[in-house]
């Protein structure tokens, strides 16, 4: 599954959010936000899962792939899950 999030605001800087995704290991995070939701995507769907952002024209581009399938076969989103039923 793909979504695609666009913003018209101001532009990101994509340097700034590598740096953000992924820190160096000296370096202690100013912002939270983006890297926890990477980071629990990732942990929920494995290596699959992606995160890219892009400037397409005046916009910057959010966009996150989640695999359908987990390794093996079982889909996702059935059954109990430890989040109480939310998604």
């Amino acid at each position: 599954m793909v979504f695609r999030v666009m913003n018209d605001g101001h532009q990101a800087d994509l340097e700034v959010i590598q740096r953000i995704l992924y820190p160096a290991e000296d370096v202690k995070p100013k912002s939270y936000g983006i890297k926890n939701v990477n980071d629990r995507l990732r942990h929920q769907y494995g290596e699959e899962y992606t995160l890219q952002y892009r400037i397409q024209g005046d916009l910057t581009v959010a966009v996150i792939r989640i695999p359908l399938e987990k390794t093996g076969g079982e889909a996702y989103g059935g059954g109990n899950d430890s989040g109480g039923g939310r998604r």
